[in-house]
């Protein structure tokens, strides 16, 4: 009730503000998005390259909107429902307002979009297109100055003889009718036609300094590339790097590397393995660096601080790719996990994802014969209501599920911080803050369920909670390592002295 009574009176507020920002995007949605980049880089990667664009405009836009905060942004999109609108937009930082397009041609949407930005009281509004990541905060700087300065109206010229701004002042609102009927949109001579239909309208035209290019076509890519500092490969074929926290694990770690190389889809899309080892004296490491020799993938053996929190930052500080994903060496990955991460991280909205969890006991029960079957039953419901609450409505899988996001994300998550634990919780809880944890479309993880035989369910989920518990209520999480694992953590402290 609180947080619906809030967003209301924000957007009571946002009606108040004197400048307007207007993205005009598209849902992506793969066939019918870019399509004229689908014969180079195909359905999905075309409809990510617009997610990619969109998302790096209004990043940018946050950016001016930090320095200015009488500035509203709204995004006017086609296709896609309100929901999946919401999904995507819903958790940025800086509050941005969505609805649909105007029906018609480009310049009844244009005028449209004006006139609601007027009737929202708004004296200077902008509006853009999504696919231009060259546009940053100065060039919607100079647009607002000029129409601040004089001009009823602001163009930005683009590369292809268009353009890719377009200000109005609230002052020219009764000449919208005229201005924008009778362009011949998509040719070379729109620029040109819209500043002589100003002319003939007596309204003062300025023109940006900056000309842009958009990113319609496979040449147009290299301005794609430059912007977002991404390569056209990268986007298509984005590479993983496998990042395993280990100590002590020589009778599981090898299990899991071959694990890993045979449920993936193709090892191509391996950047490399990094095994972080966190003081082991066992044979952990000799065994990883014998398997490494026979593979072509990279495999490389990391020495870290122990804690997972130190391991997982550590290893995720020497991995070269564009995807990170966090696994335990004692959980399986499903089949064709490579493929179902990309999937996931390319919904509009999702920054993070897991997979739902299985434990073996379930989802492998012939490798666990000796459970009874009342533990069986028991953690097949624990796995039931984790994958349909915790996961799929709260958005809070554990390290578990095998975590994973892109390296970009990774790092404006702040990454993984340095602590015992409650690592995976903080990361999740991170990444909250500006989108959603997405669950892969692939079969569940297969866990251990090591942990819960030795304690016991009702333990170890009552032990689980009251740590989140405690957590939420302010507990530094250090202290709350303490309680978890006692002396142990005695030890876990005395090694990291020796790293």
């Amino acid at each position: 009730m609180l947080v619906s009574m809030f967003i209301y009176f924000k957007k009571i507020f946002r009606k108040t503000r004197n400048h307007e920002l207007i993205v005009f995007s598209r849902y992506p949605i793969p066939g019918t998005t870019k399509t004229r980049l689908i014969p180079a880089v195909g359905e999905d990667c075309a409809a990510y390259c617009q997610l990619r664009m969109t998302d790096h405009i209004l990043n940018n836009i946050e950016d001016y909107c930090r320095k200015d905060d009488d500035i509203s942004v709204n995004v006017y999109y086609n296709g896609g429902t309100d929901s999946q609108m919401k999904y995507w937009l819903g958790r940025r930082k800086n509050y941005v307002t969505w609805q649909q397009q105007a029906n018609g041609g480009l310049g009844n949407k244009l005028s449209s979009a004006f006139k609601d930005s007027f009737k929202r009281n708004s004296k200077y509004t902008i509006i853009i297109g999504s696919d231009i990541p060259g546009i940053n905060s100065n060039v919607i700087s100079e647009a607002y100055h000029k129409l601040q300065n004089g001009s009823d109206m602001v163009l930005g010229p683009a590369a292809d003889g268009g353009y890719y701004l377009v200000g109005i002042s609230k002052s020219a609102n009764v000449k919208l009718d005229d201005m924008f009927s009778d362009i011949n949109w998509g040719s070379e001579t729109v620029f040109r036609e819209q500043s002589e239909r100003a002319k003939d309208l007596g309204i003062s035209l300025g023109i940006l300094d900056t000309c842009l290019n958009d990113v319609d076509v496979a040449e147009d890519l290299e301005v794609l590339e430059k912007e977002l500092q991404v390569t056209k490969e990268q986007l298509a074929h984005p590479r993983i790097s496998i990042i395993i926290p280990v100590y002590n694990e020589a009778d599981n770690i090898l299990s899991t590397l071959e694990t890993v190389l045979k449920k993936c889809s193709r090892t191509q899309a391996i950047e490399e393995i990094i095994v972080s080892d966190g003081g082991s004296t066992d044979d952990t490491i000799s065994v990883v660096e014998k398997f490494a020799k026979t593979k072509d993938v990279e495999i490389k053996v990391i020495k870290s601080s122990p804690g997972r929190g130190f391991q997982q930052r550590y290893g995720a500080e020497q991995a070269k790719g564009d995807i990170f994903m966090f696994l335990h060496a004692d959980t399986e990955a499903p089949d064709k996990f490579d493929h179902a991460i990309v999937k996931c991280l390319q919904k509009p909205g999702n920054v993070g994802g897991c997979f739902k969890l299985g434990f073996d006991v379930v989802e492998a029960p012939e490798r666990e014969q000796k459970c009874s079957q009342i533990f069986k039953m028991k953690m097949h419901v624990l796995q039931w209501t984790t994958n349909n609450i915790r996961v799929k409505y709260l958005e809070r899988p554990y390290g578990d599920q095998i975590l994973f996001m892109t390296k970009q994300n990774y790092y404006k998550a702040g990454g993984f911080k340095e602590v015992y634990l409650m690592e995976d919780y903080m990361m999740v809880e991170d990444l909250h803050i500006f989108g959603h944890i997405g669950v892969a479309d692939a079969d569940p993880v297969i866990t251990s369920s090591r942990r819960w035989k030795k304690m016991g369910l009702i333990r170890t989920t009552g032990m689980t909670n009251l740590i989140v518990l405690a957590y939420k209520l302010g507990v530094p999480s250090n202290k709350l390592a303490e309680w978890y694992y006692g002396d142990k953590l005695k030890e876990i402290q005395k090694r990291a002295k020796q790293t």
